[in-house]
């Protein structure tokens, strides 16, 4: 990629997202120590994670993931890393298009093609393409 492309117009960090092995845990903290708000707890079957979205009072998000099984990314991400910070989330407006400009650019995507997220439509960059942090775009 050169230094004068640019890919997509990024509209705001959207969440950041934490893998955690006791979900539950995690959500007591957040909300009772950081007075967070829970506005989603729902699993996603097809990434093999149960999701908790936390929203304050800025309006900063977070995104804590809990694998359903010792399968999939977050299962070998925590069985590596342990609880810690798996990704960035951006939120753009047309994901197709961005999607499609990364690629033309050669930035090493994870996802081609949009597919259902908790909360929108989502994709993913690889790490290889970012400087290490897996980047997550979404357009709810």
């Amino acid at each position: 990629m050169t230094d004068d492309v640019q890919v997509c117009f990024v509209k705001e960090i959207d969440h950041i997202g934490i893998a955690v092995n006791d979900l539950e845990s995690a959500i007591n903290l957040y909300v009772d120590l950081f007075g967070a708000i829970l506005e989603i707890d729902n699993e996603v079957v097809d990434q093999g994670v149960r999701i908790a979205m936390l929203k304050f009072r800025s309006g900063t998000r977070l995104e804590l993931m809990q694998p359903l099984n010792n399968e999939g990314t977050v299962a070998r991400f925590l069985n590596k890393r342990g609880n810690a910070l798996h990704h960035c989330c951006f939120a753009v407006e047309n994901l197709e298009e961005t999607l499609s400009k990364a690629s033309n650019s050669n930035i090493d995507l994870i996802d081609h093609a949009p597919r259902q997220g908790v909360d929108g439509q989502i994709a993913f960059i690889h790490p290889k393409a970012t400087g290490g942090i897996l980047v997550e775009l979404v357009q709810r």
